[in-house]
C-alpha cells in the first residue's frame, strides 16, 4: 500500500501514513513551555500543587509534567526522564518521552523553562513560629540525671525522629529541647507522632508512662489540645545491681515496665514488674565490679587473683560450667564476691 504522506508503497502504520512519516508528523504530547515551581530556602521542599514533597528537583519536575501535559491517548508506557541545565532560579530542561504505540518505540523531545520561586514551606513556617503539638519528658527518680544519660536519651530520640522523617512524616521537627535537672525534654510538632516516639522510648528504656493535656486555643471552630507524654524512668538502668531484703540481682535488660534480671548468688533468671520490685536499693556496677585473674578452676569453682594485691580466692561456682577467658569480671559486694556468666557480662 501507499503511504498517503510520502506517496510511497510502504507498510501502512496508522492513519494511511508509513511509520516514518506517523513519526514526523504527529506529536504525542503537548504541554507549557515555562513552569514557577516554589522552592523552601530553608529545607529544600518544592511545591506541588498545594503539597511541599522532599523530593529531587527531577522527581517534582516530572509530577508537574505529568500534570500538565497531555498525551496522545495511543502512547502507552509513557515513561519521561530529563537533562536539565541552568542557574539556581532559572532552569531549562531537555523532556524526553518516551513510550509505545502498537508496539512500536516512541521518542519526542521538548524543551521546557523552570523558574523556581524561594519561598518558606508549611514546616519551616510553623518551625519558626516555635509550632509544637507535643511535649516529651523523660524524667529520672533519682535527683538529678546524669549528663551522659542525658546524651544517650536526647540520641535515642533524635535516631527515632530522623528514621520517621525518612519514612514520610516531613511535618514532624523538633522544636526545641529543655534540659533539666532530672531530665530532658522534646517539644514536637506531631501529637500522633509523639504518642508513637514515647512508647518506643519505653520499651527501650522502661519506665511508666503519664498522659496529660491542655487547652491550648481553638482551630476551625475546635478546641486544640497541646498533649505532654511524661515517662519516669526506675531508679536503676541496663547492668546496675539490685538489692533487696537477702537477695542481689544484676540487671540485664529493661523493656517496657518489665526488669529482667540476674540472681548473682543462683544465676537463675526471673522477670519483674517494675511496681512490684520497686523500691529498692540500686548501684553502678561499675562501682563493685574488677577484673580478676582465672588462675585454675574446674566446673563447681574457680580460683581468682586480684591483679593489685595478688590475692588469690576460690569461688564457688553458682552452676557448673567452664570459663574460657584468662580475666573475669568479678562484684564485690559488702565483703562478698558473685560470679557472672559469660554470656551476660556485656
Amino acid at each position: 500500500m501507499y503511504c498517503v504522506d510520502c506517496g510511497k508503497e510502504k507498510p501502512i502504520f496508522k492513519e494511511g501514513s508509513c511509520l516514518e512519516c506517523y513519526l514526523k508528523n504527529h506529536q504525542f504530547s503537548q504541554g507549557p513551555e515555562v513552569f514557577q515551581i516554589p522552592f523552601c530556602n530553608y529545607c529544600g521542599a518544592y511545591k506541588y500543587k498545594n503539597n511541599w514533597k522532599n523530593q529531587s528537583f527531577d522527581e517534582v519536575v516530572k509530577r508537574y509534567i505529568k500534570n500538565a501535559f497531555s498525551f496522545d491517548s495511543d502512547l502507552k508506557h509513557i515513561n519521561i526522564s530529563l537533562d536539565c541545565q541552568g542557574k539556581e532560579e532559572t532552569i531549562f530542561c531537555k523532556v524526553t518521552i518516551k513510550g509505545t504505540i502498537e508496539n512500536e518505540d516512541i521518542s519526542e523531545d521538548k524543551f521546557v523553562e523552570i523558574r523556581v520561586k524561594p519561598n518558606v514551606c508549611d514546616v519551616c513556617s510553623k518551625q519558626f513560629g516555635g509550632y509544637h503539638e507535643a511535649i516529651l519528658q523523660i524524667r529520672t527518680s533519682e535527683k538529678k540525671m546524669s549528663e551522659h544519660q542525658k546524651d544517650t536519651i536526647e540520641q535515642f530520640l533524635n535516631n527515632l525522629i530522623s528514621s520517621m522523617q525518612e519514612k514520610g512524616n516531613r511535618g514532624l521537627f523538633v522544636t526545641d529541647i529543655n534540659y533539666e535537672k532530672t531530665g530532658i525534654d522534646f517539644l514536637l510538632s506531631d501529637k500522633q507522632a509523639a504518642a508513637t516516639i514515647i512508647k518506643k522510648a519505653q520499651e527501650e528504656l522502661s519506665g511508666e508512662i503519664t498522659v496529660s493535656s491542655s487547652n491550648v486555643g481553638m482551630k476551625d471552630g475546635k478546641q486544640v489540645y497541646r498533649m505532654t507524654y511524661l515517662l519516669r524512668l526506675p531508679s536503676f538502668r541496663k547492668h546496675s545491681i539490685l538489692a533487696k531484703d537477702n537477695d542481689l540481682f544484676f540487671v540485664l535488660s529493661l523493656s517496657n515496665n518489665m526488669v529482667h534480671v540476674l540472681d548473682l548468688k543462683t544465676w537463675n533468671k526471673h522477670t519483674f514488674q517494675l511496681k512490684d520490685i520497686e523500691p529498692i536499693n540500686s548501684y553502678d556496677y561499675e562501682e563493685f565490679v574488677q577484673q580478676m585473674i582465672v588462675v585454675s578452676q574446674n566446673e563447681e569453682e574457680v580460683q581468682v587473683m586480684d591483679k593489685k594485691t595478688y590475692v588469690i580466692t576460690v569461688i564457688k561456682k553458682p552452676k557448673k560450667m567452664t570459663f574460657s577467658l584468662e580475666q573475669i569480671p568479678i562484684i564485690r559486694f559488702e565483703d562478698s564476691l558473685f560470679l557472672l556468666p559469660e554470656l551476660n557480662k556485656k
